[in-house]
């Protein structure tokens, strides 16, 4: 099932962060998006939350999501060549 710009299932809500403006990527801002959006699954009766990261970013992305409580539950490799 679709609800806006977010998939979710019956048991699971996952939430996508998109790059924010440059000047407002300040990571305070970043966690209380995070957490806002966690309340708001909780809210509509989600069990849940799931995201993906690129573990390879410089972003800090990654600690964010630690830092909030998220566990990594699945890893995946993606491969690319250029032709």
């Amino acid at each position: 099932m679709e609800r806006g710009n977010r998939e979710v299932s019956d048991d699971e809500a996952r939430a996508i962060l998109r790059a924010i403006d440059d000047e407002a990527t300040d990571a305070r801002i970043a966690k209380a998006l995070l957490v806002k959006s966690m309340k708001m699954f909780r809210d509509m009766g989600f069990d849940h939350t799931a995201l993906g990261v690129d573990t390879a970013n410089q972003t800090g992305a990654l600690q964010l999501y630690e830092s909030v409580g998220y566990k990594t539950v699945r890893t995946e490799t993606f491969y690319r060549k250029g032709m």
